[in-house]
């Protein structure tokens, strides 16, 4: 059989419980967070109970307070701000080693990267032929502390030594 109700919510009314000490009950129609089941079978005080409240802050270490829109909005600004920060600098110091990226993009960066990366081995063969005195080609190729040198004969290798300006000299016969 069908029940015929109606959901009262959101009104009250007293009823007086005692006469003689003039007791009134308030009886209220408001919902508790216990009574409030989602489709997923937890109450609201279960899947909301944790959150003590909203903060614009973004100093607020509690795992228990959630961020406000403002505050998630803010850290994003903050966060961009900080990441192009550093693909400026980034490109900068591209620029000044001689290789400028199409844009100051992560994905250009790279490309610029893997130009100095990949140019190292055609600098250094077009060193070589630099370096040219009769049937021997020798080649300097500077490091920062060390300098590695390649001495070449009829295209072979015959030589590859580290040089340490002021304690080593490069002898021999190669």
């Amino acid at each position: 059989m069908a029940v015929n109700e109606q959901i009262v919510t959101g009104r009250k009314f007293r009823k007086l419980v005692d006469e003689a000490t003039k007791l009134w009950q308030r009886i209220s129609f408001w919902t508790k967070a216990t009574d409030v089941e989602f489709d997923n079978g937890m109450t609201a005080e279960t899947k909301l109970g944790a959150v003590d409240g909203i903060t614009d802050s973004l100093a607020s270490t509690s795992s228990r307070i959630a961020a406000s829109a403002k505050a998630v909005n803010t850290l994003n600004k903050k966060l961009t701000e900080s990441f192009q920060v550093g693909c400026n600098a980034i490109v900068n110091k591209l620029k000044e080693l001689g290789v400028t990226p199409e844009s100051n993009s992560p994905d250009d960066i790279v490309k610029a990267i893997e130009t100095i990366y990949n140019s190292r081995y055609e600098e250094g063969i077009s060193s070589v032929n630099k370096c040219s005195g009769g049937r021997y080609y020798i080649c300097w190729v500077p490091n920062t502390v060390t300098t590695n040198v390649k001495i070449w004969h009829n295209g072979n290798l015959v030589c590859d030594r580290n040089y340490n300006p002021g304690s080593t000299q490069l002898t021999g016969n190669f």
